[in-house]
């Protein structure tokens, strides 16, 4: 496809427009971290205790953030409703919500109506009331930390005890302990994403694809004569990056390899751009463009270029 010159000077003069703004100008993405996986399952499932009761977890942030809902793991008999309450360590509520119906097993979630800021290194309490009495548990859940960064479940004694119930009708503020119990209550928390670092050496990934949160890496790893590949909102590589003898990175800017981000990898990435989808039969092999590896060449891969763009010199 012949990229137009309509197109092109559109292009230019959002390059013009991204190199000239200040940094703070631009979006900062936003990572989603709870404290527990998908895949944790609690032990003891479907208790009963006879009343209602509001079952809660303390937790801490290394960093600040918003914290945007709540989870908890809904047993197979746990068809009453329930409400999600964040809480201040001294028993202030924050927000709440019901949680929508949900035919467990498994994890249910629910947003709050707006997202509330947290503060760093400050303890809060997320809790779920339900109404029919029905819990989920695991015993000493709590004798340790929970890690999930920046996350953490507070383990006993880090803040008091943790595993928090309360007994009655209405639910309020859970303070009493039985075992550190881990209630499967959880929070959704809302933070900028961190950097990735890739300190470690992969021999061969083998090609395919593995994700793990915002970031994708496509292709072999590690292997001299593997061909580009990309991924990530912060990071992009090239497959064979260290070389036979652990050579320093190329730029996933750089579509011609001459060391440079300039006016011909801007031609190259306007062809792309033009082209969008990385499935496209036009689209030149491994989509090098896709510099944040969602398989497309858009405006979010238009932002990274640019800033290789600005800085012209590979590292």
């Amino acid at each position: 496809m012949k990229l137009s010159k309509t197109r092109i000077l559109t292009l230019l003069g959002a390059a013009a427009l991204l190199a000239t703004s200040p940094a703070s100008a631009r979006p900062v993405p936003l990572c989603e971290t709870t404290i527990f996986s998908p895949g944790d399952v609690p032990v003891l499932q479907n208790l009963n205790d006879g009343t209602p009761l509001e079952l809660g977890a303390k937790f801490q942030s290394s960093v600040a953030g918003n914290v945007i809902g709540a989870r908890m793991y809904v047993g197979a008999s746990n068809n009453a409703p329930c409400t999600a309450t964040l809480w201040t360590s001294a028993g202030v509520p924050l927000a709440s919500a019901v949680f929508p119906p949900f035919a467990g097993p498994g994890w249910n979630e629910v947003l709050f109506s707006s997202p509330v800021p947290i503060n760093a290194n400050q303890t809060y309490v997320i809790s779920q009331y339900s109404s029919g009495g029905w819990y989920e548990s695991t015993h000493n859940g709590f004798d340790s930390p929970v890690l999930s960064p920046p996350l953490r479940g507070l383990g006993s004694g880090e803040d008091g005890p943790n595993g928090l119930y309360r007994y009655g009708a209405g639910g309020g503020f859970p303070t009493n302990s039985y075992l550190n119990s881990n209630y499967s209550v959880d929070v959704v928390f809302e933070s900028p994403c961190d950097d990735f670092d890739l300190s470690w050496w992969t021999i061969d990934c083998g090609g395919g694809s593995s994700t793990d949160g915002t970031f994708i890496i496509n292709g072999t790893s590690g292997q001299p004569d593997a061909g580009r590949m990309t991924g990530g909102l912060y990071f992009s590589l090239v497959g064979g990056f260290w070389g036979a003898a652990g050579a320093a990175p190329s730029c996933p800017a750089d579509f011609n390899d001459d060391g440079l981000v300039d006016d011909e990898d801007f031609v190259l990435f306007a062809t792309m751009y033009d082209i969008l989808d990385c499935a496209a039969i036009a689209m030149p092999p491994g989509c090098p463009a896709d510099l944040n590896g969602d398989f497309l060449v858009d405006d979010a891969d238009f932002v990274i270029f640019v800033d290789a763009y600005n800085e012209l010199l590979c590292p």
